[in-house]
């Protein structure tokens, strides 16, 4: 029944009211700084803030995307959400918009893309990937523009990676 209603009810509500059934929601902008996926409020966002400033974290990475706080320095360990992902044993340097190379390898987010280039270059950097309305697009219906760009590494030995990164 759920099938259904999705397949065949949604498209004929909106052909009937003449606008989207999908109304544009606002952006799920979140924290995995305490471990589970939250809704960052204004009451979460002042606990990891009081949090940060009571035990002297360093905040890497504010925020990537609708995620804030993903990468944080606490005392001696790297964490990603609240997973440790380095020590103060390990080679860790942050390349930016999600990117780290640990340990002779790169990350982006917790997710292995390749290896580090020995004696090469790294360039991390965004491209928008927003896509325009388009020219064709129903005057009066609602439009509801979502924003990406491409997080992008690229090496002098030719691997080149891309994430897409929702921003609303």
């Amino acid at each position: 029944m759920r099938t259904i209603w999705k397949t065949i009810a949604v498209p004929l509500m909106a052909a009937a009211c003449g606008t989207s059934a999908h109304a544009c929601q606002p952006a799920y902008r979140h924290t995995e700084y305490f471990g589970n996926s939250t809704y960052l409020s204004e009451e979460i966002r002042d606990k990891v803030l009081d949090d940060i400033r009571a035990n002297h974290y360093t905040v890497i990475e504010p925020q990537i995307g609708l995620l804030y706080y993903p990468i944080v320095r606490k005392g001696d360990a790297i964490y990603l959400g609240n997973a440790p992902i380095a020590t103060e044993k390990d080679s860790f340097w942050y390349l930016g918009h999600g990117y780290y190379q640990l340990n002779g390898q790169l990350y982006y987010m917790g997710e292995r893309v390749g290896a580090y280039p020995a004696g090469g270059t790294v360039v991390v950097h965004v491209e928008d990937r927003t896509r325009p309305m388009p020219d064709d697009y129903p005057k009066g219906r609602m439009y509801c523009r979502v924003e990406h760009h491409a997080s992008i590494l690229e090496t002098s030995t030719g691997l080149r990676v891309e994430r897409i990164v929702d921003d609303n």
